[in-house]
């Protein structure tokens, strides 16, 4: 333990330390949580994190998906409208 009484474990291998600021019902949730689930409230921070990261990836790839379909939209519906004729050939 060093002076102030917090113990000097190591942080995983690859990971830095970081110092956050939690309201204190949600830091007494956090500590609740993360004990039932068995683990480090450290473990339940990082995998919370890399589960909104990968949240507001998804989110920010469907908008780009959704903007470029509506970009190609009217060039789509042009293509259709010129082998409109062909499609329907055979069908009457």
């Amino acid at each position: 333990m060093s002076r102030n009484g917090a113990s000097k474990r190591k942080s995983p291998k690859g990971c830095l330390r970081v110092n956050v600021q939690l309201a204190k019902a949600l830091k007494d949730e956090v500590v609740a949580l993360s004990s039932r689930q068995g683990e480090s409230v450290s473990t339940f921070l990082r995998i919370s994190a890399e589960m909104r990261i990968r949240e507001l990836r998804k989110k920010e790839l469907e908008q780009e998906l959704t903007a470029g379909y509506r970009a190609m939209a009217a060039g789509n519906r042009a293509l259709a409208k010129e082998h409109e004729s062909v499609d329907l050939e055979g069908w009457e």
